[in-house]
């Protein structure tokens, strides 16, 4: 049985940075046919235990296992697939689920409802799920991991909480952690700034593909080591001017698959920077 301990910190923290009043991940047995773990976050115990046993996969879940990619749904019950709520279970609307993925095949399914903010989940919210699904398929295949799978839950609990500016990026750089100290510091909202490549919003043009190359033939390979890598550099504020900042980027790894995110934290400094952040 998974450590239900662990997977509930990933419910709960991934359900915060996605943007959704509820979350909830099911784990299905070894024959992939029921049920064997079900976590949630956002709902009250009384209201857990008044819905009663966990989802048998019918309907937009079962969904997910038959054909295991992200689904974004503005109204999930105008879905011809759903099949509709139990007794005593709260109204939504707003729906993302992402499977968990074990060698290609679902094992089982994370999902959120009920964005909040918005009628519906993003792009953005959606990798950001994946990389939370990643946690919690390690989470449950790998027990010895979970020191380290806290340890990067701690730096997007950090990222989140942060006064300062914080930006992730995935692999591809596309931002999905956007917090109030970044857009304080270069004007953008979460909604202009999540789900564009960090290269595209920040760094001018004229600058971009020396910027990328050195991103990815430096930063990458010493992000891959495990390393802290540290600079100076000149991004552009929404209003066109520069700022001089220093900049901490740290990998957040995932143990078979490399880099899972990268951490950007940005320091403004009055030094003189030749380069683009």
């Amino acid at each position: 049985m998974p450590d239900t301990h662990i997977l509930e910190e990933i419910v709960e923290l991934g359900t915060r940075l996605v943007g959704a009043r509820y979350g909830a991940l099911a784990v299905l047995n070894e024959r992939g046919g029921a049920v064997q773990t079900f976590v949630t976050a956002g709902m009250e115990a009384e209201t857990r235990a008044a819905i009663g046993a966990p989802p048998r996969g019918l309907g937009i879940l079962g969904a997910l296992i038959r054909e295991p990619r992200p689904l974004r749904l503005k109204d999930l019950g105008l879905d011809p697939r759903s099949a509709g709520f139990p007794p005593g279970h709260p109204p939504m609307r707003s729906f993302l689920g992402v499977p968990l993925l074990s060698e290609g095949k679902a094992c089982g399914n994370f999902y959120f409802t009920e964005k909040e903010g918005a009628e519906e989940f993003s792009p953005a919210d959606e990798r950001m799920a994946e990389n939370f699904a990643r946690l919690a398929v390690r989470a449950i295949q790998h027990p010895a991991a979970h020191a380290g799978i806290r340890r990067d839950l701690e730096t997007f609990r950090s990222a989140a909480a942060d006064p300062g500016a914080v930006i992730i990026v995935n692999p591809g750089r596309e931002i999905i952690v956007w917090n109030e100290g970044a857009r304080d510091l270069y004007g953008y909202t979460r909604e202009e700034a999540l789900g564009r490549r960090l290269e595209e919003l920040l760094i001018p043009p004229e600058r971009r593909e020396a910027w990328l190359n050195r991103y990815l033939n430096e930063h990458v390979r010493d992000l891959r080591a495990g390393k802290t890598v540290q600079y100076n550099g000149t991004p552009l504020h929404k209003n066109g001017r520069e700022i001089h900042v220093s900049v901490t980027f740290s990998p957040i790894r995932h143990g078979e698959a490399g880099i899972m995110a990268v951490t950007g934290t940005l320091k403004v400094t009055k030094k003189d920077g030749n380069e683009a952040a």
